[in-house]
């Protein structure tokens, strides 16, 4: 069922929000965008919410009908009550643009996809240029533990066949002058890096009783040779005479 929400500053009773969604989107999280938060935080807080007599069909689908009209509805009361972020309130629009639970025909996704295309590609992407100390990612480092949350959460993770099936029709485009990469050479030292990765990955694998501190200081103990290529097979040769001396 789709319902309507607003959201009144606590201190004065007045309106500053007005929203519409299904499921649990009220319910669930009170925070919105940044002028939401400022406001709710700065006066506190209170929402009402009325549910609209819209039902989805068998397949959970809502009409092209019903959705048109809540989102005529949010418009209105938007403008009636002055919710706008210029005027003093927080919504960012005139409403009506964005509905969950909300699922487009194949026609319209295909029209979607189509104007889509291309969109931000080259200089068009806002990344684009934006390498070495030019990346907002420059200089920056995860921890340790950052990491080991990133590892946790993608272990034992697996694709559907339909999601190996669409990655693989997108990689199958990508070929030939398609491919980004095409053209370009990785330079001597970063090809020897990428082995050094995987040679520290098969080390992990042969000796999992070493933490990834040890490996890592043992990998840095043979790259003040600067020859990453040899201290990559130095590496797995010198781990296994350990090994086999204990």
């Amino acid at each position: 069922m789709y319902y309507i929400y607003v959201d009144y500053r606590l201190d004065t009773g007045e309106p500053f929000y007005v929203g519409i969604g299904c499921a649990h989107r009220a319910c669930e999280n009170f925070v919105r965008n940044a002028s939401h938060q400022r406001i709710a935080a700065k006066h506190g807080m209170f929402r009402e919410v009325r549910e609209l007599p819209i039902e989805p069909d068998a397949d959970g689908k809502f009409s092209d009908e019903d959705v048109a009209f809540v989102c005529h509805l949010e418009r209105i009361l938007i403008e009636a009550l002055g919710t706008r972020t210029n005027v003093n309130g927080a919504n960012m629009t005139s409403g009506g643009e964005m509905i969950s639970g909300y699922t487009h025909t194949e026609e319209v996704r295909a029209r979607l996809s189509a104007a889509r295309q291309g969109m931000y590609q080259g200089q068009k992407n806002p990344m684009y240029g934006k390498r070495g100390t030019g990346s907002p990612n420059y200089g920056r480092h995860l921890s340790a533990e950052h990491k080991r949350a990133i590892s946790d959460a993608n272990k034992g993770r697996v694709f559907t066949a339909e999601h190996r099936e669409r990655i693989g029709a997108h990689s199958s485009k990508r070929t030939g002058s398609a491919n980004p990469f095409f053209g370009r050479k990785h330079s001597k030292e970063t090809l020897a890096r990428i082995k050094l990765t995987k040679t520290i990955n098969q080390l992990r694998k042969k000796r999992p009783e070493l933490t990834r501190e040890q490996v890592e200081e043992m990998a840095r103990d043979y790259l003040v040779t600067n020859d990453y290529a040899k201290s990559s097979q130095a590496i797995l040769d010198q781990s296994t005479s350990d090994k086999q001396s204990t």
